[in-house]
């Protein structure tokens, strides 16, 4: 009498955008959701960037000044998990993307940015150090900053009309469809 094996549900990989991202599986494990969406949305974020190509209409630095803006709108710097979340956040980035290219790399340059300008107020020395050179000039994103919500909002506008072969994470299509004012 022949056995008839039983069944076996062959696992498939897991979904992917196909290049690598600044998203920690350990850090997502330990550091819970928050963390989750602030990786999301720089990934996302740069997936647009990248759609975008050199396009004209993407103003030069928008990926860090919306990460950066998302950033400040869901951490609070008087927290001191917070501070601690953007520091293990932005190490991690820059320990995978010395690793080679991946999306979300703009993160760390995001709190450098709002750091350098006092957008938020706690200093990260430690973390900075490790650059053997200090970005160029902000002063672009300083620009789209003083636009203020009009900017935002127009830079919102370009994301959610970017082709993009994956859609955007939920938390992120939410954030920028609430930068656009009626």
């Amino acid at each position: 009498m022949a056995k008839n094996p039983l069944p076996v549900v062959q696992q498939s990989p897991p979904a992917s955008l196909g290049l690598r991202t600044i998203m920690d599986p350990e850090l997502a494990a330990t550091l819970g959701t928050t963390y989750v969406h602030l990786a999301a949305f720089a990934i996302d974020v740069d997936r647009i960037f990248v759609a975008f190509d050199g396009d004209e209409e993407w103003p030069f630095g928008g990926e860090v000044f919306l990460t950066e803006a998302f950033l400040l709108s869901i951490l609070d710097p008087s927290l001191e998990e917070h501070v601690s979340l953007i520091e293990d956040a932005c190490l991690s980035a820059m320990t995978r993307s010395r690793e080679g290219a991946c999306l979300g790399a703009q993160l760390p340059f995001a709190l450098y940015s709002a750091q350098a300008a006092g957008r938020w107020p706690h200093p990260h020395e430690d973390l900075f150090r490790r650059w053997k050179k200090k970005p160029p000039s902000l002063a672009e994103i300083d620009d789209l900053w003083a636009g203020g919500d009009d900017a935002l909002q127009d830079v919102a506008e370009l994301c959610l009309e970017a082709p993009l072969d994956a859609p955007l994470a939920p938390p992120t299509e939410q954030w920028l469809r609430a930068q656009i004012k009626d």
